[in-house]
């Protein structure tokens, strides 16, 4: 198994504002597997949480790159979520 130490920013912010969410994943999760986790964790810590369209429009970052969609997990990552920005 490997962690997933998650920070959330903007809009989920207030989500991990006292400590980072942490997941467990086996090695070789996609990330749309590891999204679903992440919803589930969210349910965990804040069960009246119900913009998860805010979620599925969020980039997925490490600390070094924007994930794509076909990304796959094979080690810990600190993972951010950085939900999309409409304005100046």
């Amino acid at each position: 198994m490997i962690k997933i130490k998650i920070t959330a920013f903007g809009a989920l912010g207030k989500l991990t504002i006292s400590e980072p969410m942490v997941i467990e994943i086996a090695s070789g999760t996609k990330l749309f597997e590891t999204r679903e986790q992440i919803k589930k964790e969210i349910l965990k810590i804040s069960p009246q949480f119900n913009d998860f369209a805010v979620l599925e429009k969020s980039a997925l970052a490490d600390d070094r790159e924007v994930l794509g969609k076909d990304h796959i997990f094979d080690r810990d990552t600190n993972l951010a979520i950085l939900p999309p920005i409409c304005g100046g």
